[in-house]
């Protein structure tokens, strides 16, 4: 049976204090496993931009980040014209991954560079949606899965199981 979990990514403590430090660093270390993990299971990658980010200076780039290096990888372009959005959509290689891995750790102040991010299966299915550079993150998982990520030592304490709901329905 697949679940849908929502990862906890809060963090409580004051901001700049040791505490809060070290619950970014942690939050940041659970969610790259995850990331990898769901990755390494995947065939497909979209990640969703505004394109009108591109005229900016980087550091006011919202939605952009991390995204140039990947358009080349894209098989499809589709407009989102109802948010003036683009999904780049493209199958997953090695030579993908490579670049993703590369991107993953260039911007020390997020856990991910991408805006928004999905992983989808070889049917479709999306295994793991990363929104607001990886502060958002909801995954489908078989008991497979969870036990796996145990094993990645994965805060599992931090998976939230949405109930009644699919990821493909959000």
């Amino acid at each position: 049976m697949t679940l849908t979990y929502r990862f906890d990514t809060t963090n409580h403590f004051e901001p700049g204090s040791a505490e809060w430090h070290k619950r970014q660093e942690e939050k940041r270390e659970n969610i790259h496993r995850l990331f990898t993990y769901f990755l390494n299971k995947s065939e497909t990658l979209v990640i969703k931009y505004w394109p009108s980010d591109f005229n900016l200076p980087l550091d006011q780039q919202i939605s952009t980040k991390g995204v140039k290096p990947l358009q080349p990888f894209a098989h499809e372009i589709k407009k989102i014209p109802q948010f003036q959005m683009e999904a780049a959509i493209c199958k997953i290689s090695c030579q993908l991954r490579n670049i993703i891995f590369e991107e993953m750790n260039k911007y020390d102040d997020l856990i991910l560079p991408w805006f928004y991010m999905e992983l989808l299966d070889d049917k479709g299915m999306i295994l793991l949606l990363l929104a607001d550079h990886g502060e958002d993150v909801i995954m489908n998982l078989s008991e497979q899965d969870f036990a796996i990520l145990c094993n990645l030592r994965i805060d599992t304490d931090g998976l939230q199981c949405i109930e009644k709901t699919s990821i493909n329905q959000i």
